[in-house]
């Protein structure tokens, strides 16, 4: 039933090229490419595919799958450069990062090394899309968290299920694992805002489906419904995603309809490098193919480097945008060919672990000291040691929940204690006023801050 195709698909690379293309892009023009976050959601779907693919590969070849040999390889491909990235933004935040900061940044840091960053910025309540972002070197880091966290339990998963169950449970399984976990994110985002963005269960849908994929793909029967419409397909979904980089924006989006689109979408354009159709040709084009191959570098290095050349006010000027770009893909390709490609097929395994261990070190060291140091805050002025951004988070209601950056059911302090109502209308900025007058007052307070301004009705944000 399932057939041995254990090669290179040089189209997935180049899918990995449009993920990666826009997510830089989002990042550096975000007036323009203002849906390219939807990188990462293709990332994921790939993902599951093509673990997925090996998995599978690998039990019907040897009736069995060796999770050792996959973390090896998996630790071999992730852990150099993601401990080096961490280590660079480390020493860089010293010498630009104000003690508040630095202290956000230790934080997150322990939180990566551990590869739970998404919990960390969750449960922090640090919006992806807020402008706060922009400063957080290692918020992206929060999709390897969720990456790694899948692969925890995944190929056990896949294992035990191959073993014990025949093979047309397969696709059962898979969907209706999918479909649950779907509905549970739509649960989870009406209880905790943003935990469909940042949490496992909105974003396992995506490796799943590409798991499904995986699975279709190795099938010896090509009588699969897509074969006859997969060049319609193709460009279908090759255009919606193309519009959505350019038009949709990540407000509600998480679980949505059009979160949906994008991960059938880019399951179909997986699927479709099976067959022998012209189409591939577009997503085998060299320059896809090579932005794929360092596409992880690109992804680690690019944001670090924005965040700190935006956080110096460097970023001023389309030409600066345009320079930084280019210096981030430059770092990506030294880093992929002369110091990932050694880990992964010339060091030992050991190495890896020294190395990678020896950063972990640094990281562990240095935090510790900015945390019980107050971010090394002898090193700046008095002035500038003072946190004023913190105290935006600290005002909760009745339940313990954060005020800031509710999009509906309001934050109410002081509920029915005062004749006097004060309704407080803003963005972060009014959020502090909204603490304060809070700490000073018994007031009944209603706190409607959020961050741009966003969700007020029938406006548009212009910046």
């Amino acid at each position: 039933m399932i057939t041995s195709k254990n090669k290179y698909i040089k189209q997935i690379d180049g899918l990995r090229g449009i993920s990666i293309i826009s997510v830089v892009l989002y990042h550096f023009f975000p007036e323009i490419f203002i849906g390219g976050f939807i990188g990462v959601d293709i990332f994921f779907v790939i993902s599951g595919f093509v673990i997925s693919k090996i998995l599978i590969e690998e039990f019907y070849l040897n009736k069995t799958i060796s999770i050792k040999n996959f973390y090896v390889k998996r630790i071999k491909r992730i852990f150099p450069a993601f401990f080096l990235v961490i280590f660079a933004s480390t020493i860089f935040s010293y010498f630009i990062l104000l003690p508040s900061y630095l202290v956000d940044f230790s934080k997150s840091s322990l939180a990566s090394v551990f590869f739970s960053s998404n919990f960390y910025f969750f449960f922090t309540n640090q919006s992806y899309a807020a402008i706060s972002s922009n400063f957080k070197p290692l918020l992206h880091l929060w999709s390897l968290s969720v990456e790694e966290q899948f692969y925890v339990f995944f190929p056990a998963f896949i294992l035990i299920f191959l073993k014990f169950f025949r093979d047309n449970y397969f696709l059962t399984i898979i969907i209706s694992l999918t479909i649950l976990l779907y509905v549970i994110s739509h649960i989870l985002e009406n209880l905790y805002y943003g935990s469909s963005f940042y949490l496992l269960p909105t974003r396992a849908v995506q490796f799943l489906i590409g798991c499904l994929i995986a699975y279709l793909y190795l099938k010896k029967d090509e009588n699969f419904i897509f074969q006859r419409y997969i060049s319609l397909l193709f460009y279908l979904y090759l255009i919606k995603i193309t519009f959505f980089i350019f038009f949709i924006t990540n407000e509600n989006l998480y679980p949505s309809y059009y979160s949906l689109l994008i991960i059938f979408g880019s399951a179909v354009l997986i699927y479709s490098t099976k067959f022998k159709i012209l189409e591939n040709s577009f997503l085998s084009s060299y320059l896809l193919v090579w932005f794929g191959k360092i596409s992880y570098s690109l992804y680690l290095w690019h944001y670090p480097i924005f965040v700190y050349a935006n956080y110096l006010d460097l970023l001023n000027s389309k030409l600066n945008q345009i320079l930084f770009l280019i210096l981030s893909v430059i770092l990506a390709y030294i880093s992929y060919n002369f110091y990932e490609k050694k880990f992964r097929y010339i060091y030992t395994f050991s190495k890896t672990l020294l190395i990678s261990g020896l950063f972990c070190f640094f990281i562990f060291l240095y935090s510790f000291l900015s945390l019980n140091s107050n971010g090394f805050e002898k090193r700046v002025p008095e002035i500038l040691s003072k946190n004023y951004d913190s105290i935006i988070y600290d005002l909760r209601d009745e339940d313990g929940q954060a005020c800031y950056d509710r999009r509906k059911s309001y934050c109410h302090i002081n509920k029915d204690q005062s004749d006097v109502k004060i309704a407080v209308v803003g963005d972060s900025h009014t959020a502090l006023i909204t603490t304060k007058l809070n700490q000073i007052s018994d007031y009944e307070i209603i706190s409607m801050n959020n961050t741009g301004c966003y969700y007020l009705p029938n406006f548009s944000l212009l910046n």
